[in-house]
């Protein structure tokens, strides 16, 4: 089936799944937007090797938490329809210069940092031992700031581990710990599927269960997906296989995974419970907040100075037992103001990217903070294209995969994205160093 069979069919999908909506404004506002990105995605063909390309998972990050979470708070009556108007406007301004940017060519800039990195090869011969000591090492430091490996004291309020990992310097450990577990994982799944070597399969099976057991604690739901996400990613760049079906089905079971865990990690539910499948789906869609304080934000916005966001960032990397007043981030900000009773308890939500444009620097903000996204993700999208049977390329990327849609929902000035970046950075190559060895020979990638 050709492209333009295709773009008709889906189009035709959008138009069935929007008919109840489009006797609003709002609800034409957001059928025009899945059209912009089914349009953004079919401009950008060319530029797209598969599904787990930079393209295509902002596009998808802009799809769920805007244009699908719209038609629920249509179909919910969550907010008057008049107040979707401004916002969508706002949108649809954001995806066209994000699509915009796509399109303009890159210069193939290729750094020589980079080059002698990835001109390593990893240490297969003692690849077992070195993970299993690295995650006895990330364990250790797990049960120090915890303070007990006990599971059932673990497991019996994730949420308040969530909370206590947020504060009093718990991202540094949450962010140590958890590259540690995730590389580890990462590396013996590479080598395997290159490899086939069974060690390597048991090796791989158990540090995913050490990630699975570690993260179910923490209180995030992506952090324990993801890890088994990338096994997937993994299969299908290094095989050439992309087991679709399985691929669909762990889908689902993310998603209803997803929704029961939200529940339970915030005591909704517990685990001896009868869950309703409507109640998790509607939790889920529920949790994706950030066109919600999108609307609140235009329709009620805060006095805020002229790339404020950017002055509170420079001393984002200063932990707050050195510098007790220092500014929260964005999102940290915007709760204390539209969420206060969240901020008592010390949850914060997303306030996204857009938000954060528009209160720094209006409309102005939105058209270049999203050309520059664009034109970021267009870099990343070429790095997925020109490097991605490079072993290096295979350890970094799973961290900075769904950066993108972190930014988005999160922010992209002043966000705790950007903090993770700068911590993550060196980590990894330092954990890259320590799998890894000079090639024999100079090689080019």
């Amino acid at each position: 089936m050709n492209r333009s069979k295709i773009l008709a069919i889906l189009i035709l999908v959008c138009l069935i799944c929007n008919v109840n909506y489009l006797d609003s404004l709002a609800g034409w506002l957001i059928f025009i937007s899945q059209i912009m990105i089914i349009g953004g995605v079919f401009i950008c063909y060319n530029k797209i090797s598969d599904i787990f390309s930079p393209i295509v998972i902002t596009y998808v990050g802009m799809l769920i938490p805007f244009s699908i979470k719209g038609m629920y708070i249509l179909e919910v009556d969550k907010f008057p329809k008049d107040d979707l108007v401004l916002p969508l406007f706002y949108y649809l301004i954001f995806i066209f210069f994000f699509t915009l940017a796509l399109i303009i060519k890159n210069k193939k800039i290729i750094l020589i940092t980079y080059k002698n990195l990835s001109n390593r090869v990893v240490v297969s011969s003692t690849l077992i031992i070195r993970s299993f000591v690295l995650v006895t090492i990330g364990i250790a430091v797990y049960a120090t700031k915890m303070g007990t490996l006990n599971p059932v004291e673990l497991i019996s309020n994730v949420l308040a581990n969530r909370i206590d990992m947020q504060n009093s310097g718990g991202l540094y450990v949450q962010t140590f710990v958890l590259l540690i577990l995730q590389t580890s994982l990462f590396i013996n799944a590479v080598m395997y599927f290159k490899t086939k070597n069974r060690l390597l399969l048991l090796s791989t099976f158990i540090i995913l269960v050490v990630n699975f057991l570690v993260t179910f604690t923490l209180g995030g739901r992506g952090m324990i997906i993801v890890p088994i996400l990338m096994l997937f990613f993994y299969k299908y760049k290094i095989t050439g296989r992309s087991d679709w079906i399985r691929i669909i089905s762990f889908v689902f079971v993310f998603i209803i995974f997803s929704g029961w865990y939200g529940m339970y990690r915030d005591g909704v539910t517990s685990v001896n419970n009868t869950i309703v499948i409507s109640d998790v789906l509607g939790n889920i869609l529920d949790r994706y907040v950030q066109f919600d304080n999108f609307i609140r934000v235009v329709k009620n916005p805060v006095d805020y100075y002229i790339g404020q966001s950017f002055v509170d960032f420079l001393s984002s990397p200063i932990p707050r037992s050195i510098f007790p007043d220092k500014p929260y981030n964005f999102n940290s900000q915007m709760t204390q103001i539209y969420h206060p009773a969240q901020a008592e308890r010390f949850l914060v939500t997303d306030f996204t990217m857009l938000s954060e444009l528009l209160l720094n620097f209006g409309i102005v903000g939105i058209v270049v903070g999203s050309f520059l996204f664009g034109r970021l993700i267009s870099y990343l999208n070429f790095a997925y294209n020109y490097f991605n049977t490079n072993d290096f390329f295979l350890f970094w990327y799973p961290f900075f995969m769904l950066k993108p849609m972190s930014y988005l929902y999160g922010g992209l000035i002043n966000s705790t994205v950007n903090m993770m970046v700068i911590l993550e950075v060196p980590i990894l190559v330092m954990l890259w160093l320590v799998y890894s060895t000079k090639k024999s020979g100079y090689e080019k990638i």
